[in-house]
Formats: C-alpha cells, structure tokens, sequence
C-alpha cells in the first residue's frame, strides 16, 4: 500500500494485496503442466501410430482410434493449461506493474 496520505482511503481494497511472484509461480506450475501434458500425448499418438504396423485386426483398429482420440483429449487439455499459464502471468505482470507504477510516484 503507498504510504501517502490518503491512499488507504483513495485506494482502500482495490489495492492488490498478493504478491506478483506467487502468481508468476502458479503460471510457471500450469506451463510446467502443459508442457509434461504435450510429452505424454506425443507419447500416445506415437503408440498409437505403431498400432496398425505391428498388428491387425478389427480390435487393433479401435484400439488404434480409442488411442488416437485420448491422444487428442491430452493435446486439448495442454492447450487449457497452456491458456491459463499465460492468463496467470498476465495477472502477475499487471499486479507486478500496478506495484511497481504506484511505488514510483
């Protein structure tokens, strides 16, 4: 809070009372996440796709598209984690401008 007369009164609880770096640690988690979430879904279309070149057969085949659509699902959920990363360090930035801007003046 600035320590000026006034800005409790002025500023009262807009002012942010979180700290940007707890939020820049949470968006490093969520890309951390995203990014182990691509590994795996690489891991899958990557088995899935050796699926139908080692065996055949009507099971092999729903097997290979049950693989194929969970493969899909995790890219989707990296991609929800991937957006909340940025969202969240977002945040920290503009919690971390805010700060900084009212320290200045």
């Amino acid at each position: 809070m600035p320590t000026r007369p006034f800005s409790a009164a002025i500023i009262g609880g807009l002012w942010p009372t979180t700290s940007p770096d707890a939020w820049s640690d949470v968006g490093d988690g969520l890309a951390q996440k995203a990014n182990a979430l691509d590994g795996n879904a690489a891991t899958i279309l990557q088995l899935a796709d050796g699926l139908p070149a080692e065996n055949s057969g009507k099971t092999i085949d729903a097997m290979h598209e049950m693989c194929l659509r969970q493969g899909i699902a995790v890219v989707r959920q990296a991609d929800i984690y991937h957006s909340m990363a940025r969202a969240v360090s977002e945040i920290a930035r503009v919690i971390f401008s805010a700060v900084m801007s009212l320290r200045c003046r």
